[in-house]
């Protein structure tokens, strides 16, 4: 496990450190969470921004952190964080941009855990362009194609298989309706 250096200025005099709950050593918790410093209102469908008294003063070179959703606020209350890039070069406040797509007003309270940090390794590619395209099994296909339902065949079972079930028979009238769902599945993704 390598250790990476990250300094924060507390800016706020209730600011907490970024915390992972579980610290254990290579099966610990990958986000760090952010602990809100003041109670702020978001009403339905809206956003506000949550200062956490935090600033970033300095990372090790080689890694950028961004803002995650913790899962909790998301699946009980539809609260979402805007997901910030924080750059290895930034140093600035930590702020974090909260969405409520809820139908009722959502009151964060001053100490709730309201985002994580994660840290990456960061990954510096070179681009160039090219008057190629490589073949590949998928090709140009994509805004969802990939959710698209398929029919194949093994032995004298036929199965159709898309994101969200498989049907598996060896009866040839069920591969008949097997493929009014592929053809279904194309015309709306032709939609």
């Amino acid at each position: 496990m390598s250790r990476v250096n990250i300094k924060i200025k507390k800016t706020h005099v209730d600011a907490q450190l970024p915390r992972a709950n579980n610290v254990e050593l290579g099966t610990g918790d990958t986000g760090f969470d952010l602990t809100a410093v003041e109670t702020v209102k978001i009403p339905a469908f809206d956003s506000k921004v949550v200062p956490v008294g935090l600033t970033l003063a300095d990372i090790d070179p080689g890694y950028w952190i961004r803002i995650e959703p913790r899962s909790g606020l998301g699946f009980k209350h539809s609260i979402q964080p805007h997901l910030g890039v924080i750059d290895n070069g930034y140093r600035g406040d930590l702020g974090v941009k909260l969405y409520n797509f809820n139908d009722d007003l959502y009151t964060v309270k001053k100490g709730d855990k309201i985002a994580q940090l994660v840290v990456y390794p960061l990954i510096q590619p070179v681009f160039e362009f090219s008057d190629e395209v490589s073949n590949t099994a998928r090709g140009d296909k994509g805004f969802g194609s990939s959710d698209q339902g398929m029919i194949t065949k093994d032995g004298n079972m036929w199965t159709y298989k898309d994101s969200e079930k498989i049907l598996i028979s060896c009866h040839e009238s069920d591969k008949k309706f097997m493929e009014r769902m592929v053809e279904k599945d194309q015309k709306s993704s032709d939609n």
